[in-house]
């Protein structure tokens, strides 16, 4: 008997089978892929055993998602998406489950939209797992969970943040960031990370912050990282301690890289310094700021400005008086060559432009109760502070020059 002919046509025979599998299992998943009218009766059956309801409506190949449901107990809530539906999230979906809070497949798109919400309470499971060749868009909204907000199972799903907030890792192969902010707060979480090597990730614009990994984690060879705008933060001694692995930045001046050194083990700052903050590119600026009640960095890099909210900082304004509480105007801000203040009812006896290392740049004084024009077309672009004094002490605005 001949041995290698029975091995090539039972070799034969093996692959022939998975074929014929591989042909019934996309026969299998085309067949469950839902049509918009379909994803609506889910949808709206879905037994969440949390309270509240979800409604949609349905207008082409569109089904839009509203209402409110929390403290969701119900696991697998999938949604197998046709090619050319999209499911429109408007809705807020809340729980605490040991499975994804949104399951995702099939080839269409899901976008979670302006004031809509999929919040995963339970550490370790996902809000939104994404596969097949789904497209999971974020264009408003938020979208969170303790570690991974995202994650795109292996496949060529694709993650696309414009806009909203995503807090938690995303975690996929193909990535895409344009606005918005995604931020992971984990010990060694990212706020983007590849799976493997065939990653490939586009940053276009956006913020992303990281407090115990990365900003961006390319550990890998051969995945695709280019970078051409946003800001990048994450913990460390240097910027270059924000990107893990190689990244292809075009232009370098359109991204901003910031570190805080953490380490360093300072907790109180004063507004206006820099200390324990590096950046790059070296033109940009970034400085110890508070945004209502948060404290943090703010950063500008020519159009290029944002704030990055630190937790337990806290920075330091004293002697400094509101702006607003004053009544005092101070436009336009980002400014190119004048600068105009209106004082309102309060006496405004000097004003002074720092640098944000805290150099004295300009000084002139008004003793004025009126519109004060301040001509600084002479300096370069970039943050500055304006400090002026009053009769009840000093004001400080930041400003922004173009």
């Amino acid at each position: 008997m001949n041995t290698n002919l029975l091995n090539y046509k039972s070799m034969k025979n093996v692959r022939t089978f998975f074929i014929l599998l591989a042909f019934l299992v996309a026969g299998v998943g085309s067949a469950y892929a839902e049509t918009a009218a379909q994803l609506k009766t889910r949808i709206e059956a879905f037994a969440h055993g949390g309270t509240g309801t979800l409604s949609c409506s349905v207008s082409g190949n569109t089904v839009t998602v509203t209402g409110t449901v929390t403290g969701v107990t119900e696991e697998d809530f999938y949604l197998n998406i046709n090619a050319g539906v999209t499911v429109l999230w408007k809705a807020a979906f809340e729980g605490e489950i040991s499975s994804n809070m949104l399951s995702l497949a099939g080839s269409g798109t899901f976008e979670v939209a302006e004031g809509a919400s999929v919040i995963q309470q339970k550490a370790s499971y996902n809000a939104i797992s994404a596969g097949g060749t789904v497209t999971c868009k974020v264009s408003g909204g938020t979208v969170g969970a303790p570690k991974t907000a995202i994650y795109g199972s292996y496949g060529t799903s694709t993650v696309e943040v414009s806009g909203g907030t995503v807090n938690g890792q995303i975690m996929a192969n193909t990535i895409k960031v344009s606005g918005g902010t995604v931020q992971a707060t984990g010990d060694y979480d990212s706020a983007i990370k590849f799976q493997d090597s065939e990653g490939k990730a586009t940053i276009s614009g956006g913020t992303m912050l990281a407090e115990g990994g990365y900003a961006i984690d390319n550990n890998y060879s051969g995945t695709t990282l280019t970078i051409s705008g946003g800001i990048l933060f994450a913990y460390g001694k240097a910027s270059t301690d924000v990107i893990n692995g190689a990244y292809t930045p075009t232009p370098l001046n359109s991204i901003v890289l910031v570190a805080w050194d953490k380490a360093a083990g300072n907790t109180t700052y004063t507004a206006g310094t820099s200390n324990d903050i590096l950046i790059l590119p070296a033109t940009a600026t970034a400085v110890w700021a508070k945004q209502g009640s948060n404290s943090g960095i703010s950063v500008a890099s020519g159009s290029t400005t944002g704030f990055i909210p630190i937790e337990g900082v806290t920075v330091g304004t004293t002697g400094i008086a509101s702006i607003e509480s004053a009544g005092i105007k101070i436009y336009p801000n980002p400014v190119k060559d004048v600068l105009i203040i209106e004082s309102g009812e309060l006496k405004i006896e000097n004003v002074e432009i720092y640098s944000v290392t805290g150099q004295l740049l300009q000084s002139k004084i008004v003793n004025l109760q009126s519109d004060i024009i301040i001509d600084i077309s002479h300096l370069s672009r970039g943050a500055y502070f304006l400090k002026m004094q009053t009769a009840s002490g000093e004001l400080v605005q930041k400003v922004i020059k173009e």
